[in-house]
């Protein structure tokens, strides 16, 4: 697999009622997250995967919950083609 800056696109199925969705993902000890009100996001230029140090010893699953106000869904698991299995320092592989 290349290593890639920007090319790290996640998309999910829009929930009635939602005004937010939050995006996690898992890197070494930590759970960062990311807001949006779109169904879309890039992984590395949006949600700043690819920058992220602690990603350089592995990535987790990357999931996505809906939220209504400060309610939100539990959070389900996003298919990707390729998850990245290493970023940092601008890129993922």
């Amino acid at each position: 697999m290349q290593c890639d800056a920007s090319n790290w696109p996640v998309t999910w199925t829009a929930s009635t009622g939602a005004s937010h969705y939050i995006v996690r993902y898992i890197c070494g000890f930590t759970n960062p997250s990311y807001q949006t009100a779109n169904t879309t996001v890039d992984l590395c230029t949006e949600v700043g995967m690819c920058n992220n140090a602690m990603c350089a010893n592995g990535c987790g699953p990357v999931t996505v919950e809906a939220c209504a106000g400060s309610c939100c869904s539990a959070p389900v698991q996003v298919n990707i083609n390729d998850t990245p299995i290493a970023c940092g320092g601008g890129v993922c592989c």
